[in-house]
């Protein structure tokens, strides 16, 4: 993925060349953690794999995913302001895609078809609780567990299980003061 994806402009991030591209830490770390959802050959078993991430901060590995994995789609679920920064950081690098920004909704029904029809969707975290059932392909959350209550953590297991019909990826640090 390194020789096919460069750092991008926004976030004006710390660059590094590496073999004539622009390389971030960012970069290299998320290509790392979508091999681990994929593997090497980035092969998933579905044309269109949905992927939702809790916490994607501001979408360093949405970015990644969205470049790397044709037909895509991602669902960022996280709290204002990473919320709205993920928002216009991915809606930035990918104008072309369908897009369900955040916004209030009381029923999963008033929303269905165009959340359905994004590749890049937005929500906060009451919100996953308004989706249907086995919604995902892939669910992720790196790096944020640790930031909550342990009641938090428990409720968002019970989240993924019923969101997640296929594999879940968790990347924590094992001890967090």
């Amino acid at each position: 993925l390194l020789a096919r994806i460069e750092e991008p402009e926004p976030g004006n991030p710390f660059l590094v060349e590496h073999r004539g591209r622009r390389v971030s830490q960012d970069l290299c770390t998320s290509i790392h953690e979508l091999y681990s959802i994929l593997g090497p050959d980035l092969s998933t078993p579905m044309r269109a794999p949905a992927f939702a991430e809790l916490g994607a901060g501001y979408g360093r590995l949405g970015y990644v995913l969205m470049k790397a994995v044709p037909g895509a789609s991602y669902t960022v679920i996280d709290i204002p302001p990473a919320l709205y920064l993920s928002q216009r950081y991915l809606t930035t690098l990918f104008p072309e895609l369908p897009v369900f920004r955040f916004r209030p909704c009381a029923t999963y029904g008033e929303v269905a078809q165009e959340f359905e029809g994004a590749r890049l969707r937005f929500l906060a975290p009451h919100q996953v609780e308004l989706l249907p059932a086995k919604s995902f392909d892939y669910f992720i959350n790196i790096s944020s567990l640790h930031e909550m209550t342990l009641p938090q953590v428990q409720n968002y297991f019970k989240v993924i299980d019923r969101l997640c019909r296929g594999q879940v990826l968790t990347k924590q640090w094992p001890v967090s003061r």
